[in-house]
């Protein structure tokens, strides 16, 4: 018996057809998307875990927080390099043959970092080595990953399904972020290895089920290297899809690693460890969870550019108040509100880059989308990490967040067709 039996016997596809009656839902009624979406919840509540166990268990093995900032920017760097590659092939290939490749070198490497610290041979020069592999299998996964809702549900039904699939994300990172810091302090970093290491491993289980999607007529057939730089001419031509990417780049170079560094944020300056570390990082996914479900509900976003911008603006802004907080419970307010802003930025990004691209170029436009979220997290991690060390965590984290602020303003100043952009009639 098969897992579609399985599912079919226990009546859940039942249950998923009549809740995806309800508007909000409708992505759901696509077997392969509920397939999709348990296997990214499942991703992703190990991700969340990896940002606390990865940062607190160096912090444990070092001491040093440069070299939490060295094993997070070395993860990134693959991730920045593989994710055009990953664009490319899905534009080759079937979406998910490349997902499946990627989703194994994460688990593949997640065994393997779980492997080395029961043996008790993980030391920092063997975390690096598998992080590095590690973040070559995200490279790979996340492109064919967003490329597959696309084809699974079409221009029409994008927005609503990037945005459920944001939904499952960001409830299970709230989920993972509790687990993980939860686990540390209450089993410790064997058995938390142990569990992202099998969720890694279920999540790709639950990808195989999926019908093989065939790829739209016209890929596949010139050389790799002239698609990839194709789709950076592409989105270069393109003043909208420019907008988002460079928005996207920005944000997650200087902003980002405020997420990546928040253990040594958290034990210098708030004075708490991984349990409420993880309460605070679950909190910021929570509101953003609510915020996508209010942008899966709406009958249409008839100004995307324009609330991807102000939500991530607004979001980011927020980094300054809680630079200088040091009491946890207006801390945890903070990072609320800042969450709540961060909504339309998960929710809107992809679906504008789709919907502005024509239909042999998304892959590849997605690729380049995932290759500017990356490109400067490696600098920008130890950007932040030097900031933090040489002028403290309070005013390193201030100018960071504050020189990132006025470069998305200029940004937005200079290429407005991206607040412009208006969604009325059919996709496109």
């Amino acid at each position: 018996m098969d897992l579609r039996s399985t599912v079919s016997r226990l009546g859940a596809g039942s249950l998923f057809r009549s809740v995806a009656r309800l508007g909000t839902f409708a992505a759901f009624r696509n077997v392969g998307f509920r397939y999709l979406w348990f296997a990214s919840g499942l991703q992703t509540t190990a991700q969340a875990m990896e940002v606390l166990v990865l940062g607190f268990f160096v912090l444990k093995l070092t001491g040093s927080a440069i070299n939490v900032a060295l094993v997070v920017a070395l993860m990134r760097i693959p991730t920045f390099l593989m994710s055009p590659v990953g664009g490319g092939l899905s534009d080759r290939l079937s979406s998910k043959t490349v997902l499946v490749i990627g989703a194994l070198v994460i688990a593949a490497s997640w065994l393997g970092l779980t492997v080395a610290l029961v043996t008790g041979s993980l030391n920092l020069p063997v975390l690096l080595v598998l992080v590095l592999l590690l973040g070559i299998g995200w490279g790979l996964d996340q492109p064919p990953r967003e490329a597959l809702i696309y084809d699974l549900l079409g221009a029409r039904g994008i927005v609503n399904a990037v945005s459920l699939d944001a939904v499952g994300r960001h409830f299970s990172g709230v989920g993972g972020s509790l687990l993980g810091g939860f686990l540390i302090e209450l089993f410790g970093y064997e058995a938390t290895f142990g569990t992202i290491s099998a969720m890694y491993f279920l999540s790709l289980l639950l990808i195989l089920p999926i019908r093989k999607i065939q790829p739209d007529e016209g890929r596949g057939h010139r050389p790799f290297l002239a698609e990839v730089v194709e789709g950076m001419r592409y989105v270069r031509q393109h003043r909208v899809i420019l907008g988002v990417v460079l928005i996207a780049l920005l944000l997650n170079g200087f902003s980002s690693p405020v997420g990546q560094l928040m253990p040594v944020f958290t034990r210098e300056v708030l004075r708490i460890g991984p349990g409420f570390t993880g309460l605070l990082l679950a909190m910021q996914r929570l509101t953003n969870s609510l915020g996508s479900v209010f942008i899966a509900s709406l009958p249409g976003v008839r100004r995307p550019g324009l609330w991807y911008f102000g939500g991530i603006f607004v979001s980011t802004a927020l980094y300054l108040a809680f630079a200088w907080s040091t009491w946890f419970p207006l801390s945890l307010l903070i990072m609320a509100a800042s969450g709540l802003g961060h909504a339309p930025f998960s929710s809107l990004q992809t679906p504008i880059v789709m919907r502005s691209s024509a239909p042999e170029m998304r892959g590849r436009s997605v690729g380049i989308l995932l290759l500017a979220r990356s490109m400067l997290v490696p600098p920008g991690i130890l950007l932040m990490g030097a900031a933090l060390g040489f002028l403290g965590p309070q005013w390193g984290l201030t100018v960071v967040v504050t020189a990132n602020l006025c470069l998305m303003a200029l940004a937005a100043a200079s290429l407005p067709d991206m607040l412009k952009e208006r969604w009325g009639g059919p996709a496109k």
